[in-house]
Order: C-alpha cells, then structure tokens, then sequence
C-alpha cells in the first residue's frame, strides 16, 4: 500500500514536473482528465493548434530493475494511451543512476532506439532526473537534469511539431549558469537557498536548474 501511494505521489509530481519544463521554454500546456479509453487517456497537451501534440508523462522510481525490455515496455504501455493520428511526446523522469552509470545508460539508449524502430506516433522521449552534487561552496546542490531524444523516423513530425521538440532542448528562461555557479562566482543563495541555473550541455545532458540547501 505504502508504495502504492509512494507511486501515485511521484507519478503526480513528475507530470507537475513535465508541465513546468514545457512552460518554462514558451509551450503552452494543459492538463486533461483522465478518460480512461486506452488511446485517449493521456495527461497532458502541449502547443496550440498545428504544433500541439499529446503527451503521457512516466516516472519509475528507484526500485524498478532497468533493463532493455522494461523500458520498451514501459514507453510502450505510455504510446498506447495516446491517439495514433496524432503526434505524441513522452516524459519520463528516472532515477539518476540510469543515465550516470555507464552500462544502465547504455541500456536506456539502447531501449530508446528499438522503441524508435516501431513507433510513428511518438516525435520524441523527454528524460528527467535528478543529480546531488557538492558546490566549492561546501553547499549541497540538487540538480535537475534532462534530455530530449527526438524520433526522426515518427511519421508525425512536420516542420511545425519538429520546431517545439526543438524548443524542448532550449534553456528555460534567463537563468544564471551553472558553470558560474560551479566555480563559485555566485555565493549569495536566495532566501529560500535556491539558485536557478541555465540549460548547460554536460556530457550531451542538459541542466534545468539547481536547488542549493544549506549543508
């Protein structure tokens, strides 16, 4: 019961979650009721008009065994709540072990490619997660991280829909950089301890922004 509930408290903060990192780049987003229809029962809608497209945010937690075929069958399961003849994005916030270890990240692109192989309704994979790292400062630093995998073989993505997953891979905003923050150019926390950082490429990830708490 108790990770039942643990699952439905996080799967509610990643679409939360999801729906920031759209807004924060200019798509506009809404949350929709849930129809329970497979293939008409995702969560959110992103864009307007020509450019919107359906998205079904996933998160696993830390328990889930990674493997190939459990993220191809989780995107799967995801793909399947969305309409065929519509263009489709999917979230997915993982823990942070999966794309910093060599082997599990490895793993996960690997997943990500076969999934891409078989599917023409989705336009692209969003990925999040979360790193903890420690500033020169000696203050903690929670970094929220993330990664656009776009499908170019999806039979949905027109110039148009091409045009907002790029603006998915964008910086969110006029944010201080991390690179600043790292080498403690910037000492002075807010009053709440937080520091938003600019999109920084990291070994091709990308920062979304950081949360510093006191040590």
């Amino acid at each position: 019961m108790r990770a039942s509930r643990r699952g439905a408290v996080e799967s509610t903060y990643a679409e939360l979650e999801f729906a920031g990192h759209f807004t924060r780049r200019g798509v506009r987003v809404q949350f929709l009721d849930r129809s329970g229809v497979k293939g008409n029962d995702y969560d959110l809608e992103a864009g307007e008009g020509a450019t919107a497209v359906c998205c079904e945010v996933m998160c696993k937690l830390e328990s889930t065994d990674v493997g190939g075929k459990t993220i191809i069958n989780a995107l799967a399961a995801a793909r399947k709540q969305t309409p065929a003849d519509r263009a489709a994005i999917i979230g997915v916030k993982i823990p942070g072990p999966w794309i910093r270890e060599p082997a599990l990240r490895r793993m996960l692109e690997s997943g990500l490619a076969s999934f891409f192989r078989n599917s023409g309704r989705v336009v692209a994979v969003v990925v999040r997660w979360e790193e903890v790292s420690t500033l020169p400062t000696g203050r903690g630093a929670i970094l929220y991280k993330f990664r656009t995998f776009p499908n170019e073989r999806s039979r949905h993505l027109t110039d148009e829909v091409g045009r907002l997953v790029q603006q998915l891979t964008r910086s969110g905003g006029d944010w201080t950089s991390f690179r600043a923050v790292v080498s403690a150019s910037v000492t002075t926390p807010t009053p709440n301890h937080s520091l938003q950082l600019t999109a920084g490429r990291c070994d091709e990830q990308l920062l979304d922004r950081s949360t510093t708490r006191l040590s």
